[in-house]
């Protein structure tokens, strides 16, 4: 776990379900070292924390069990300023491991600024999780490259089979793009927050149940809206706008 591994939210809209994916990390990590109570640390730029949010505790302590004394937060305006701070918590004993979470391609960012940082985990035994928005697949000294986006919820599944109409754990899209030992791949991947586990999204029936097709519901007598089931997962793509026409000019004295 000593190492540097790069986190990708390939859109703006995916941040949420990479920082999910780190949190997950996480709590698997805490899990792991109860016994020594020692904390992560979530560092980031005030520029990734606008567009992404800020980590709200009571969530994160609910959905992944992670306490809030065991969440250290710490934000910084300038890259310089935060890549300094997540150099000199790598190395620190009293971290379980440290989040870095920055936005685009900044310069800085670069093979000597992400080497150091890997070179300190390892130093370090302790891993530090590199947190990108909105970022390009730029060459790094991280040996692990993971792209994470959101992916529709499959039904919740009870003793009869799947819920119609109901929104089983939270699903996220791993890509495998950069690593020394697996193989490149996608895969889908569940959330279980009573367990605190990551599981792979492998039944016939939720794969089924995440790609089904829209089909029309009956009404139900007195309801004022429709159910909110079987609709878009994510919005449309907007479309690029090439030119508009010129408008028509009237003949002088027309």
């Amino acid at each position: 776990m000593g190492a540097l591994t790069e986190i990708h939210a390939p859109t703006a809209r995916a941040a949420g379900a990479a920082a999910a994916f780190v949190l997950a990390l996480g709590s698997r990590l805490l899990q792991r070292e109860p016994q020594k109570h020692l904390p992560l640390l979530w560092l980031g730029t005030t520029e990734a924390f606008s567009e992404g949010g800020l980590p709200y505790a009571a969530g994160i302590r609910e959905t992944f069990g992670i306490a809030p004394q065991r969440l250290l937060f710490a934000e910084a305006p300038k890259l310089g300023d935060t890549l300094w701070i997540g150099e000199e918590a790598a190395r620190l004993p009293d971290l379980a491991g440290v989040i870095l979470e920055l936005r685009g391609n900044p310069r800085m960012l670069d093979l000597t600024a992400t080497r150091r940082l890997h070179r300190r985990a390892q130093a370090a035994g302790r891993p530090v999780f590199l947190l990108r928005q909105s970022a390009e697949q730029t060459p790094t000294a991280a040996p692990v490259r993971l792209l994470v986006s959101p992916a529709p919820a499959a039904l919740r599944q009870t003793l009869d089979g799947p819920l119609r109409g109901s929104l089983g754990p939270p699903g996220l899209e791993l890509t495998v793009a950069k690593s020394r030992i697996a193989r490149p791949g996608t895969f889908t991947l569940e959330w279980n927050p009573h367990e605190r586990r990551l599981q792979l999204r492998n039944d016939p029936l939720s794969n089924q149940a995440a790609n089904r097709p829209s089909r029309a519901y009956p009404t139900v007598p007195g309801s004022v809206v429709s159910l909110s089931v079987d609709r878009q997962d994510l919005a449309p793509a907007p479309g690029k706008v090439m030119g508009f026409p010129a408008p028509e000019r009237r003949a002088a004295g027309g």
